[in-house]
């Protein structure tokens, strides 16, 4: 679904979605795995990890931390959802 955004926007459409129409979709999908789950967060925090440095970058600028401050929440973030995850499986 796509909607207007401003009439003088450089943007004219932003792709939306159409919640009502999602959830029903989902609600007849089945629930993954909790193994399933758990290996979604394990990739999602390797690619984190692979993106640390541009990540980091990123918060320094827009936070006004130092690199090293900025690595280390990402890799502590990192650290709670990869325990998160193993939580799951265990439950």
């Amino acid at each position: 679904m796509l909607r207007c955004v401003e009439p003088n926007s450089p943007i004219r459409y932003w792709p939306t979605i159409d919640v009502l129409h999602a959830s029903r979709v989902a609600a007849d999908l089945p629930a993954p795995s909790a193994a399933k789950r758990a290996e979604v967060i394990y990739r999602a925090t390797a690619l984190v990890r692979e993106r640390i440095e541009s990540i980091a970058t990123a918060m320094t600028l827009g936070q006004g931390k130092t690199l090293s401050q900025s690595r280390l929440e990402i890799l502590r973030g990192c650290e709670i959802m990869e325990w998160d995850a193993m939580e799951g499986r265990r439950a």
